[in-house]
């Protein structure tokens, strides 16, 4: 199936992006946050299998909206931001799933 997106290499607009996770704690609640300082891109091919998305995030941006339970993930007991300073993700696959863009 053929992408509505010219192949390519296209970089992630941060004003338009956000990475965000959510974190269920003790099974009654969810811890949501962001990484807020973050880039990389997204190569079009010619279809899904030969298109990729490759993101970089600064580990401590971490944001949990809670500056003492920041401290604690960010310190070497997690996410050990001083050691592993940079995170990051490429996509090994990409399916569509939908019928829709």
């Amino acid at each position: 199936m053929a992408l509505p997106i010219a192949p390519g290499s296209y970089g992630i607009d941060n004003i338009h992006s956000q990475i965000g996770f959510a974190v269920t704690h003790l099974g009654i609640s969810t811890i949501r946050g962001t990484l807020d300082r973050f880039g990389g891109a997204l190569h079009i091919g010619d279809d899904l299998a030969t298109t990729v998305v490759a993101v970089e995030a600064e580990v401590a941006s971490f944001n949990s909206g809670n500056s003492d339970r920041d401290e604690q993930m960010l310190s070497a007991e997690y996410l050990d931001a001083a050691t592993h300073p940079q995170m990051s993700l490429c996509s090994t696959s990409i399916v569509e799933t939908g019928s829709g863009y």
